[in-house]
């Protein structure tokens, strides 16, 4: 019995050794052949990253609108109480005086345009545009006086310029606005003497003789006889007409 026994060991470890070690590459691996169950062994797969939080848009604050700029003042009853006027001696051979005109600090605007009259004297190197130089030819005996054409916001305006060439002193003050003037025509013999409310207005023919609106007698006087008045109206911008036949009257 006990070789039976011995034989029955052997025979079992033949064919153990007949069975080949480790896996087989036509012997797949049955699940029940896997160590254990489950993911393999290993550290765990990393945890996804919380989503960010989604911050709230930022709106741009709104711009801030500049400041308008200061409107310059605008232009005064008397033009000439916006500008400044300076004076002095040169020393030239000719011994003018340079005379300079500008409009005041923090004033309206102003632009000079041209001299318009000059009762005595006479003005040289005259520039024109923000301001005025002019150099005044000749000493007058009394005080210089002399109108400019200034341009005070949006309209010209006259200026009467006064200046002492002894002092130096300037003085300047607007012009009164001049009225449209109408006109005048007298159709009569030649050589009649016209006159207007006392004013003498010359000898006829007279053909478009600017006058102010208003009524006026008109007296006509012949070289020989008695002498003939009108009423007349002249309005403005306007030709009035007076016609006298001295034959006709006869």
């Amino acid at each position: 019995m006990g070789r039976s026994l011995l034989l029955g060991i052997a025979a079992a470890a033949l064919v153990a050794c007949d069975e080949p070690v480790g896996p087989q590459p036509d012997k797949p691996i049955r699940p029940t052949d896997a160590i254990g169950s489950g993911p393999p062994p290993g550290p765990p797969p990393p945890k996804p990253a919380p989503p960010k939080p989604v911050e709230p848009a930022v709106e741009a604050p709104p711009p801030v609108p500049e400041p308008p700029a200061p409107e310059k003042p605008k232009c005064p009853a008397d033009a000439g109480d916006a500008l400044t006027g300076k004076a002095k001696s040169t020393k030239d051979k000719k011994k003018r005086i340079e005379l300079k005109l500008s409009g005041k600090a923090n004033g309206p605007t102003m632009e000079f345009r041209k001299i318009r009259l000059i009762e005595e004297g006479g003005a040289e190197d005259v520039k024109y545009g923000a301001e005025l130089t002019a150099m005044v030819a000749t000493e007058p005996k009394g005080k210089l006086k002399m109108s400019v054409v200034v341009l005070c916001g949006w309209e010209d305006r006259v200026i009467n310029v006064t200046m002492d060439p002894k002092s130096l002193q300037v003085t300047m003050k607007e012009a009164p606005p001049q009225t449209e003037h109408g006109f005048l025509n007298v159709v009569a013999d030649p050589g009649m003497k016209v006159t207007a409310s006392g004013k003498e207005l010359g000898y006829t023919p007279l053909r478009n003789l600017p006058m102010a609106p208003g009524k006026y007698a008109l007296k006509l006087e012949p070289k020989k006889g008695k002498a003939k008045t009108f009423a007349v109206e002249i309005k403005p911008q306007q030709v009035s007409t007076v016609a006298y036949d001295e034959k006709k009257k006869r």
